[in-house]
């Protein structure tokens, strides 16, 4: 027996059918056929053949070389349900027929990121998974898939807020995939750490033994930001709570002051000199003790 005539030997079942999400032209639904031939026979090629539904007829849509053993069906209507099988084929005639398998096209969208801004950061898909910006700015996504970014902003930066795909404001951004999307994530560098404000919760003055909370609020350098807590009796600096993660300090005088005050040091994350140095910040506010 001549090895042309040994067509007559099937090839193997086709093993699965599977929607492609990672080679997908823009808003085209596609379908990709995986097979698995029998090469102890002398092939000439394949043939793929289509049909619309599970009891639609078949049609030929493509015939591929002897070396390949996949096939993208594209621009297919999403939603639509298609059945294919294949056979092979020499100069002497066809095969028998795979198994038939069938699978629904479904629609797919890409969804892009874009970092803008003076500042730096990273951008990540948390579900699913497929962006990591960075490296992956972009992926593929079946229609309706809900895909949900959050930005971590570098420690000389900070987050300033997305725009595109219906997000704003700094929180994690929620896209629902109907049409190709992009969204911008935009970060700034964080300028010199400044004490903003240093406030009392009460006027001055007050008597001994009166509790009085400082609040202290800063801005730029890098977050967390840690402060510490200093009392003066006009004379004297004395720390009466050292770095510590509180933007507050209750003070209870026990002697009347007219001169008293009270002071803090920010510094930002990362700094550990116990000493007044960039990018920290000070500031100070008299609070007389008295009757």
């Amino acid at each position: 027996m001549t090895r042309a005539r040994q067509l007559g030997w099937a090839i193997l079942p086709l093993l699965f059918l599977l929607v492609d999400t990672h080679h997908v032209a823009a808003n085209a639904a596609q379908l990709t056929l995986t097979w698995i031939p029998d090469y102890s026979v002398y092939l000439d090629g394949f043939s793929l053949e289509r049909g619309t539904g599970t009891g639609g007829a078949f049609a030929e849509i493509a015939t591929v070389g002897a070396g390949v053993t996949s096939y993208v069906d594209s621009n297919l209507t999403a939603g639509t349900i298609y059945c294919y099988q294949v056979r092979a084929f020499n100069v002497v005639g066809y095969s028998a027929y795979s198994n038939q398998a069938c699978g629904t096209a479904v629609q797919t969208f890409a969804l892009v990121v874009v970092r803008a801004g003076t500042g730096n950061g990273t951008v990540i898909s948390t579900t699913p998974t497929g962006i990591s910006c960075g490296s992956a700015c972009s992926a593929v996504y079946s229609s309706g898939t809900a895909v949900t970014l959050t930005a971590t902003a570098a420690s000389d930066s900070s987050f300033s807020g997305w725009t595109g795909g219906g997000c704003s404001g700094t929180g994690a951004c929620t896209v629902t995939l109907t049409a190709n999307t992009t969204v911008t994530a935009t970060f700034a560098v964080n300028g010199p750490l400044t004490l903003t404000s240093l406030t009392p919760d009460s006027t001055a003055p007050q008597p001994p033994g009166t509790t009085v909370t400082f609040t202290a609020t800063a801005t730029g350098g890098t977050a967390p930001y840690s402060y510490k807590w200093w009392v003066s009796d006009g004379t004297t600096w004395t720390v009466v709570q050292s770095w510590t993660a509180s933007n507050t300090y209750a003070w209870t005088p026990t002697v009347a002051n007219p001169n008293a005050q009270v002071a803090v040091w920010v510094r930002s994350a990362g700094i550990t000199a116990d000493i007044y140095d960039r990018p920290q910040s000070s500031g100070s506010i008299p609070f007389a003790v008295g009757p």
